[in-house]
């Protein structure tokens, strides 16, 4: 067993060298912004304003397909308008705005390749982890009195999403892409206090990445 995990290590070392020599790490940041909502709130519609930054760092290999990891900040949420009223009793609207950090990791792959390796658009999908930082929610329904704010203990501290996400290249370092966000675990936990639906977050944004090399 001993002589055999030593070998297994012995390979890894070796194919993570090779690796190494003959492919390409690269670093940059981006910044962007988007619209955000959350399914279950009632409302209909992106209402929240949000944006996000984050450090990347790429990892390319064949054909210039790419793992991207990338750590980010940033806020979200859904917003009221003042004529939204909940229709049914006993029914909440929901109006939340948080803050997160976020580890994100994703497959990239090129298209319209041209013979040098170099490519005009990227498509890329992947898993993200979110740890909430701070957030704000009230809970609004058809009568005042039954108004009701989330606590602290009423949130998850963390849930994942699925981001999709397609690009076209700037330049040499720029990058310009659109991509599309929704939560795969609810925000908040489940309450025997309050009719609520499972809160959401999903999105949309635009954003620009500068790789530094």
């Amino acid at each position: 067993m001993k002589v055999a995990k030593s070998i297994t290590l012995v390979f890894l070392m070796f194919l993570a060298s090779e690796i190494l020599a003959q492919e390409t790490f690269r670093f940059g940041v981006s910044g962007g912004f988007g619209l955000s909502q959350i399914e279950g709130d009632n409302l209909k519609g992106f209402r929240k304003a949000s944006y996000e930054t984050s450090l990347l760092g790429g990892f390319l290999f064949k054909d210039r397909n790419e793992i991207i990891v990338a750590l980010g900040y940033e806020q979200l949420g859904s917003k009221r308008k003042g004529e939204d009223a909940p229709r049914i009793s006993g029914n909440y609207l929901s109006e939340i705005d948080m803050s997160q950090m976020s580890l994100f990791v994703a497959y990239a792959k090129p298209f319209n390749q041209d013979w040098d390796g170099s490519y005009k658009l990227r498509a890329k999908a992947g898993l993200k982890y979110n740890r909430l930082l701070s957030h704000n929610a009230r809970l609004v329904s058809s009568s005042i009195v039954d108004d009701y704010e989330l606590a602290d203990e009423d949130f998850n501290s963390s849930y994942l999403s699925l981001r999709l996400g397609i690009g076209a290249k700037i330049g040499s370092r720029f990058l310009l892409e659109v991509n599309y966000e929704h939560a795969l675990q609810s925000i908040i936990k489940d309450s025997e206090e309050i009719r609520l639906n499972k809160l959401i977050p999903f999105g949309l944004s635009v954003g620009l990445s500068y790789y530094l090399f």
